[in-house]
């Protein structure tokens, strides 16, 4: 008896609520605050909060707050939240990075080219609404909330809960108690400037911390009258502790809600302030710690806690449920697509490819959702279950199309020195679904270049492509090694292709190219004067698996091209162009990769068109022209397309040592034949060789890198680049 009062004595020196409304069971408040990375010492409170018996009547959170708070008021066990936080990519789930495996191969082209990306709007460039849109974190919150996506009010949960956004546009805080939670938890934790905002009930909501990043009121309005609060936002600074812009910047944000934090902290019964100020909120490498963190303030109030826990003595138990895992499956009696057009809803339909009625696991559901959203036609797509009588209905919302957008980049190597790339794209020109990328490339080479893409609705993967090229170049090529000779090259072509441009690694279709080439030699022979005019046919079969564009560390690639032109079919001359190659990379340990690749082209035909002669040499440089496909190959121990001929055989072998994540050596040696004879001859003794060591370091504006090469005419032949290929 002594011990219990004892027990109750300490507390109610703390809990003047409780002891006002003697005999009145104490409705537990527990409110999460933002802090990014530092929100995570919030699972180790609700921890000690588990093992002290503590059953919270109302959970209130801001920011991470919000995700923590609502993982725990569905019902899931502390257990299970941690395993969840612990083994997470945060890197991969916040920051949006877009896994090359899921590009279609229409964009594969143009993956690593562009170094920056800004939205178009009214004629103008703008800033961006958020550095990535939040597609990976949505995803996940649809799957932590799949037992709950038919419910719409949140006091219905296992425990109360509300969450706290800000509009962007007023300024207000916006509590969030209604509606679908997932959406709800993304927008509280749309961090300004990172995440894009989303759009609720006409509102344009971001990151609650803007505005109350301590939610305590909030759970004294729903009715908590004792209050377990956990902050772990940041603190104001000493004037001796400012010594940088980004610690000032820091301080400004957080005098708005300085004020406000200290009334909230004051309204606390019981205020837990985990040690985390020497994590940033990125800090993600450091969970357990962080969570340790939170273990050790909870503790800290262990005896209140325990007499708290007493004062809720018969309450039931919180019910506990499993996170749920992709390999769960549902029933699907039916998939509905929200907010888009007619056209666009077919087109949907077919990228996601989900077969109803039948079994169809999470994952399988998330990766229709990825497939849609590879399109790259709206800026994120998410997804609802609703459950009926004979399955559940998947109910897809495409949010807003993508907006027009300025890229461009920069690039300067040795060989060809400086060239800038400048593109816009447009959406929804003609069909909603319809995208305009209109390309200008400015150096040693001028290529103006039209595309327009669209998704064909009759079959998944589907889709048109539509081109116009223009480029002027200025070629110099080696003869039998002996004589040297440039020319200029105007060439046009317009063409038109329906393939499997959206299909994620087989690329198999057909088109046919009308075409205009015109050369002006400054010295030549008499056959190197004329202009070409004709119609060729073309197939393509291409496989990319590669992890990554540039020095990947696994994957295959292979590629089978033909050209065609006849005599009779727009063209005064019949010709054949065959293009096969085949490259790999196979990682041999965390660290080290073998390369391999060959390629074979051959050119038929007695009227052959010279700018189709097979162009090699150098560092990753175009191996054919015309130029509308980025065929880039690396031949060490020669000059960008110093081999040309109607003929090119090649072999490469290498290996690659990465040092870091970012800077990574090269090896590289090689064996290729060139000719001009008719027919490809393997067993020649004409083979030459080059190999080359490159030292390459990842920046925003593409790889630096410094390669020492050496080949049958060139001992020493050293090569420097910085920037995307393009």
């Amino acid at each position: 008896m002594v011990c219990a009062f004892l027990r109750y004595l300490i507390l109610a020196m703390g809990l003047l609520p409780v002891i006002a409304c003697a005999g009145v069971r104490p409705r537990i408040g527990v409110v999460l605050s933002g802090g990014g990375a530092k929100g995570l010492a919030h699972v180790g409170v609700l921890k000690v909060l588990d093992e002290a018996g503590i059953r919270p009547d109302i959970i209130t959170g801001t920011s991470m707050g919000s995700i923590v708070g609502g993982l725990f008021a569905m019902g899931y066990s502390t257990a299970a939240i941690e395993s969840l936080v612990v083994s997470l990519d945060w890197q991969a789930d916040f920051l949006d990075p877009q896994p090359r495996s899921i590009l279609t191969m229409e964009h594969k082209g143009r993956d690593d080219r562009y170094a920056a990306s800004l939205p178009l709007s009214g004629g103008g460039i703008e800033l961006p609404e958020g550095i990535v849109a939040g597609q990976e974190i949505g995803k996940l919150l649809s799957r932590l909330t799949l037992p709950y996506h038919d419910s719409t009010d949140f006091h219905t949960l296992p425990i109360p809960f509300a969450c706290v956004a800000t509009d962007i546009s007023t300024g207000e805080t916006v509590v969030l108690d209604h509606g679908d939670l997932g959406t709800a938890i993304r927008a509280s934790a749309s961090l300004p400037f990172a995440l894009t905002p989303v759009s609720l009930d006409g509102r344009l909501l971001v990151d609650g911390g803007l505005t109350k990043n301590f939610p305590v009121d909030v759970a004294r309005a729903m009715g908590a009258n004792v209050i377990i609060g956990v902050d772990v936002g940041t603190r104001s600074l000493a004037t001796g502790d400012i010594t940088s812009i980004a610690q000032i910047a820091r301080q400004a944000l957080g005098f708005t809600d300085e004020a406000d934090r200290r009334i909230e902290r004051a309204h606390c019964t019981i205020l837990v302030d985990p040690d985390v100020a020497d994590f940033s909120i990125m800090n993600f490498e450091d969970v357990r710690e962080i969570i340790k963190r939170g273990e050790d303030a909870a503790r800290h109030w262990r005896p209140q806690l325990d007499s708290l826990a007493a004062l809720q003595a018969g309450s039931a138990p919180r019910p506990v449920r499993a996170i749920p895992s992709l390999s769960d499956s549902v029933t699907l009696a039916a998939v509905e697509v929200l907010q888009a057009s007619k056209q666009s809803r077919h087109t949907i339909l077919a990228a996601a490819n989900v077969h109803t009625p039948g079994r169809v696991t999470i994952r399988k559901t998330e990766e229709a959702i990825d497939r849609i959203n590879s399109l790259q036609v709206f800026q994120s797509t998410s997804y609802r279950l609703r459950h009926g009588p004979h399955g559940d209905t998947l109910r897809i919302t495409t949010r807003n199309l993508n907006k027009d957008r300025f890229r461009f980049s920069l690039r300067y190597d040795s060989f060809t020195h400086a060239a800038v790339l400048l593109n816009a794209t447009f959406q929804g020109i003609g069909t909603e679904l319809g995208t305009t990328s209109v390309d200008l490339t400015l150096g040693t080479e001028t290529v103006f270049d039209v595309e327009y893409a669209l998704p064909l609705a009759f079959q998944p993967g589907i889709g048109l492509q539509v081109e116009a090229n223009y480029a002027f170049h200025t070629n110099s090529i080696f003869l039998d090694r002996q004589s040297f000779l440039s020319y200029d090259l105007r060439s046009a072509y317009c063409s038109a292709f329906v393939g499997t441009l959206y299909s994620r690694r087989w690329l198999v279709g057909g088109g046919v190219r009308g075409e205009y080439a015109e050369i002006s030699p400054e010295f030549s022979p008499e056959r190197f004067g004329d202009v070409r005019r004709f119609v060729s046919e073309y197939v393509r079969v291409e496989f990319d698996s590669y992890d990554r564009t540039l020095y990947p560390h696994s994957g295959v690639g292979a590629a089978l091209w033909i050209d065609q032109a006849r005599q009779g079919f727009g063209s005064p001359f019949t010709f054949t162009r065959w293009i096969a190659t085949a490259s790999t990379a196979i990682p041999l340990t965390a660290g080290f990769t073998l390369i391999a690749g060959g390629f074979v082209g051959a050119g038929t035909g007695s009227e052959f068109p010279l700018h189709y002669y097979f162009s090699a040499g150098g560092m990753r440089s175009p191996v054919v022209f015309p130029t509308e496909h980025a065929m880039r190959m690396s031949l060490p121990g020669y000059k960008t397309q110093e081999l040309t001929g109607r003929q090119l055989q090649t072999l490469c072998l290498g290996t690659m040592f990465d040092i870091t994540p970012s800077f990574c050596v090269q090896l590289l040696g090689d064996m290729v034949k060139r000719s001009d004879d008719a027919e490809v001859v393997f067993r020649d003794s004409r083979y030459e060789w080059g190999a080359g060591v490159t030292v390459a370091y990842r920046t925003p504006l593409g790889p630096a890198e410094f390669s020492l090469m050496s080949g049958p005419e060139h001992a020493f032949l050293p090569y420097v680049s910085i920037g995307f290929d393009f």
